[in-house]
């Protein structure tokens, strides 16, 4: 099965139409995004550089795609890593095939480069918040494990998906509320009469570049303010960030995969959502939200305005994506587990890399545990306080 590693962002490039024929799971895992995020991120970098494999049948065909990168340091060696992960957070990782007839030969062409190449090309394999349940890196890791290598899996932060038409449910919003709790009902409903049935409450979709490029600035500013007021520093700060997903909203504006929307509450601009779309699904991305948004529910609201109106385009889905955040659950998200796969080859090295992240690990955890520990000590008792889990969550527990 003919493979070619691809090593410049030209060769990539030249790539994207064919890359376009494949069997994309998301739109971040087409070039709009993650060409657009090697420009951003990858290409300046001196201790980066791109190790993409394209494979293809004998007729010359591309079958499959495994968007790598190889990020180098000078004494611990090559770390190959999906394009797209780190700070942009991209979700969904995976090998990229024509279809699920070829994922097999797609995967054993990978798996023999790995094992090729382990402790040359590449010291170590890092794919992080990649789905526990993804066949394709699942039967990946099998053959690299059968190959000699050392895989460790890792559980990370899994993403959140809506069904908004279970199986045998005719796709209609009133079917999907009634998926939902009875106060998590009411609630939409009212804001459905308040907020946009009275007009208070205006959705603004961009349609155009020059418009993507207009609204683009407020969703920088509220995201900045809203983080800043949080004690914490917004991702658009990082000049990296903010320009990869320049780059992305526009090409994916013109793919018609960008769902940029501004929410007006009696006038004010309340809230912007940068949203992903296909044929099936939304993928919430990102946001800002100003202050007086905040207390009058604007996300809550935009979050209804893009279901309800995606649902009658025909997506049936919504991705929350990665995150724990618990309003997820008020709208009826499911948990998706993730893990993050090493792969390393098995020589003293590679043991010593294993022992340490096992170290790091734990460290890491221990600290979390103590600093939510302090942290729940200044909160009162659900219980104690008068109000439980379930109506913070809005949601039923089980």
């Amino acid at each position: 099965m003919p493979l070619e590693v691809l090593n410049t962002l030209g060769a990539l490039r030249r790539l994207e139409s064919e890359w376009r024929t494949l069997a994309l799971p998301t739109p971040m895992q087409s070039p709009d995004w993650l060409v657009s995020w090697w420009e951003a991120f990858g290409e300046q970098d001196p201790s980066c550089e791109l190790a993409t494999l394209a494979v293809r049948d004998d007729t010359g065909v591309l079958i499959g795609l495994a968007p790598w990168c190889l990020k180098s340091r000078a004494i611990a060696g090559g770390t190959l890593r999906f394009l797209g992960d780190g700070r942009a957070a991209t979700d969904h990782h995976t090998l990229i095939c024509r279809s699920p007839e070829d994922e097999p030969a797609v995967v054993t062409a990978v798996a023999k480069w790995l094992a090729d190449n382990a402790g040359h090309a590449w010291r170590r394999l890092r794919f992080e918040s990649i789905d526990a349940d993804d066949r394709a890196l699942n039967h990946l890791e099998r053959l690299l494990v059968e190959a000699g290598l050392d895989a460790e899996r890792v559980n990370d932060c899994g993403s959140f998906h809506v069904e908004m038409a279970p199986d045998g449910v005719e796709p209609a919003w009133d079917n999907y509320l009634a998926t939902l709790s009875k106060n998590r009902r009411k609630r939409l409903r009212r804001w459905e009469r308040e907020w946009f049935d009275t007009g208070r409450a205006v959705v603004r979709v961009v349609a155009t570049e020059a418009e993507r490029a207009e609204l683009w600035p407020l969703l920088v500013k509220l995201h900045h303010e809203r983080r800043a007021a949080l004690g914490y520093v917004g991702v658009f700060d990082d000049q990296r960030f903010n320009r990869f997903h320049q780059l992305a909203s526009e090409r994916l504006l013109a793919a018609g995969q960008l769902r940029l929307a501004l929410l007006e509450l009696d006038g004010e601009p309340a809230a912007v959502d940068y949203v992903l779309q296909d044929a099936r699904s939304l993928y919430v991305y990102q946001g800002g939200i100003s202050d007086a948004g905040v207390e009058l529910e604007a996300g809550h609201l935009l979050q209804l305005d893009s279901s309800r109106t995606s649902l009658a385009e025909g997506r049936t889905q919504v991705d929350l994506l990665r995150g724990d955040e618990p309003y997820k659950l008020s709208w009826g998200a499911a948990h998706r587990p993730a893990t993050t796969l090493h792969v390393r080859p098995r020589d003293t090295a590679g043991t010593l890399e294993r022992l340490a992240g096992a170290a790091y690990r734990w460290a890491r955890d221990a600290r979390r545990s103590a600093a939510e520990h302090n942290a729940n000590a200044s909160i009162p008792n659900p219980a104690e306080a008068g109000s439980g889990i379930a109506a913070m969550l809005d949601t039923k527990i089980p």
